[in-house]
């Protein structure tokens, strides 16, 4: 260990740059195309990588490296890990970076998680020119055990080891691992570094950092302490992703300490993204008492943007805690925005927050809110939201509830689905839901069978015949998962053997594995291997893609890189030309953190009809960003990408391996940031 901790504080001289690599990408088109081939047969792959990584060197040698990672099957884990025992730094870096990518994807194993988590640590000692990459490593794949390396990092005198370092323990926040007191203490002080990067590095690892659960009379940690004063500090900074990142981090705690004069100050803060996180922070419970004070500062705020204040006054009122909903919300939201689709959105939240109080909820106020300007998925999910409170008369629930279960429209049908409980409506509706085609709608009933089940209610044997039958062909990837983890979870009779029988996508075998081991068996050792249908038709498309949209708010560019994502810039290219995208809403927007659209069906369950496999990245690839302006591909789960996109507000490091950037910006970020649920792509074009 002493010899590694060396390493770590000891300069670096031949550090990947900012905004690069140590390894140039190569332009060898032919190289690439037959890399992501053989990524997308995923274990069947693994032979003909295996061969090109003995074959190549340095950079082309690292694609087939990578493709290993992206796999992450046991024979292609035992690769990487030998690797780890080079006498050749090169070949040690890029092992471990694939190892962060394996890890990244959620595909180590808890039996081998200590283990390659202790190597990871070794094998800083043989890479003192390479560390960045390593580090980046042990924040995806590290344990607990590893932080020492981490926290000596975090002293180099070299800028760039500290900001992955203090990066790769923000990402244990991310996976729930907590930080040891020296570790806050080493983050303390580098969140007041003098080098932008570095700050934001460490403020957002304080952010991140797992809370133990308060117990009554609890003393609150010195550490949980020194974060919040370390937090409350970086309010002032001159960068508005860092206040942003710490006004976020203070709303986590507010269950410890009080909120401070400073956060409550921060709502004024001239950027939207900071203003936001601290209306979200300020609407925890135990800050009630700024609730009405922040709706009347949001209406007077002096932005010069209406589009961005009414992404205030929209946070405030769905963060507002019920009991102190004012009536005066109606008139902030109605005159916020002389934009119909905004003032719709803004008035049914209003309304919902003043019936969700009512003594007797007037539905027919919520039916009609927003008038045409609000997209009736949405405003089904605000009337559920009023039916499940249980206010006013049964009578009036019920009839609210079957309309919305009646409707033909899948997105209104599944949020009525959500509230069903036996005694609004009956859980025969639920049976009918899940041999609907709609995959929202199926989804809905699945949640809505697993509380019927939970509670062992009467209609429980059927509930549990029609997920078993459904589960048997279900070929959907995230429905299949969700149906045999529910099967596993109450480990229904007959359960085992649909287990057994699943062979549909990838993604699927993980959830089948866990299926079986709550049945107390397991996967055979001679298992076939699951179908591989990833977009079929398409060939891997290994260079830039110029991606042109109009949108409801103006024009943005994109330049999509299919360096590292070629599978995705063929879908892109392919959907593009053939019209896909044009007159699609965006239905998901989450401030200072993404807008999302791209699905058919507007409801988040939709796509083109196949998949596309995940195409993460790591330093080695140049540090590919989940920043502000970055595009990313949605998914539910490792290979599970269609056609949904996103577009970030605000650098996020806990998607940077997880899910596949696809590009980013060149023009239209404000654009950007203004598109809101509702917005659509008018039209969607391929440049020269």
């Amino acid at each position: 260990m002493a010899a590694v901790l060396l390493a770590v504080v000891a300069g670096t001289a031949c550090q990947p740059s900012k905004h690069g690599s140590t390894l140039v990408a190569p332009a060898n088109r032919a190289l690439r195309v037959e890399i992501a081939q053989a990524e997308s047969q995923r274990e069947q792959g693994v032979a003909r990588l295996l061969a090109l990584r003995n074959e190549l060197h340095g950079a082309e040698r690292w694609l087939a490296v990578r493709g290993l990672g992206r796999i992450g099957t046991a024979t292609a884990r035992a690769a990487l890990r030998s690797d780890l025992q080079s006498l050749d730094p090169s070949v040690v870096a890029q092992a471990a970076s694939a190892l962060g990518v394996v890890a990244a994807l959620e595909q180590i194993p808890d039996d081998e998680s200590q283990v390659i988590s202790d190597e990871l640590v070794r094998s800083l000692a043989a890479v003192a020119d390479q560390l960045p990459p390593v580090l980046e490593a042990l924040g995806r794949a590290g344990t607990v055990s590893a932080q020492p390396v981490l926290i000596k990092a975090l002293q180099s005198r070299d800028s760039r080891t500290v900001e992955i370092a203090a990066l790769a323990l923000g990402r244990y926040g991310r996976r729930k691992l907590l930080l040891r007191a020296d570790a806050v203490d080493a983050l303390v002080s580098s969140s007041s570094h003098s080098e932008r990067d570095v700050r934001y590095a460490a403020t957002y690892a304080l952010a991140r950092q797992v809370v133990p659960p308060k117990t009554d009379g609890a003393v609150v940690a010195p550490e949980i302490r020194a974060t919040v004063l370390a937090l409350t500090a970086r309010l002032s900074d001159a960068d508005a992703e860092i206040r942003a990142v710490a006004a976020g981090g203070l709303g986590r705690r507010l269950a410890w300490v009080p909120a401070t004069p400073a956060l409550v100050a921060a709502i004024a803060d001239p950027d939207w993204r900071v203003a936001i996180e601290v209306i979200r922070s300020l609407a925890e419970p135990n800050a009630v008492h700024v609730a009405r004070a922040m709706l009347q500062q949001l209406a007077e705020l002096p932005l010069h943007n209406d589009v961005y204040k009414s992404h205030l006054i929209g946070a405030a009122l769905e963060s507002l805690p019920t009991k102190n909903a004012p009536a005066e919300v109606v008139l902030f939201a109605t005159a916020v925005t002389q934009n119909a689709a905004l003032r719709g959105r803004l008035q049914c939240l209003a309304q919902s927050l003043l019936q969700l109080v009512a003594a007797t909820p007037a539905f027919a106020t919520l039916t009609t809110c927003g008038g045409t300007a609000f997209d009736a998925g949405d405003r089904a999910v605000i009337i559920a939201e009023v039916i499940k409170t249980g206010g006013g008369e049964l009578a009036a629930r019920q009839a609210a509830l079957q309309t919305l279960l009646a409707s033909s429209a899948p997105a209104v049908a599944a949020a009525g689905l959500a509230v069903v409980d036996g005694t609004v409506a009956p859980w025969s509706v639920v049976n009918a839901a899940l041999r609907s085609p709609a995959a929202v709608v199926v989804g809905a009933a699945i949640e809505a069978a697993d509380r019927g089940i939970e509670a062992n209610v009467a209609e429980a044997p059927e509930l549990a015949a029609t997920l078993l039958a459904r589960a048997a062909t279900e070929q959907d990837p995230e429905l299949a998962s969700s149906f045999l983890s529910v099967i596993g979870k109450h480990k229904l009779a007959g359960g085992a053997a649909v287990c057994a029988n699943v062979r549909a996508h990838p993604v699927v075998m993980a959830t089948r594995a866990e299926c079986l081991k709550a049945f107390g068996a397991s996967e055979p050792a001679n298992a076939p291997a699951p179908f591989v249908a990833f977009a079929p038709g398409l060939a891997p498309w290994p260079q830039a893609v110029r991606w042109q949209l109009e949108t409801s708010r103006g024009r943005i560019d994109i330049m999509i890189d299919g360096e590292l994502a070629p599978w995705h810039a063929a879908v892109i290219r392919d959907l593009t030309e053939r019209g896909f995208y044009n007159g699609l809403r965006f239905h998901r927007f989450v401030g200072n953190f993404v807008v999302q659209g791209g699905d058919p069906t507007g409801t988040g369950w939709g796509g083109p009809g196949f998949v596309v496999p995940s195409e993460v990245g790591s330093l080695l690839d140049g540090d590919p960003q989940f920043g502000v302006g970055s595009v990313g591909f949605a998914d539910a789960g490792k290979d599970t990408g269609g056609s949904q996109w996103f577009v970030m507000h605000s650098r996020a490091p806990h998607l940077e391996g997880r899910y596949t950037v696809i590009g980013h910006l060149t023009a239209g970020v404000n654009t950007a940031m203004q598109l809101n649920v509702g917005d659509t792509v008018q039209r969607a074009r391929l440049l020269p």
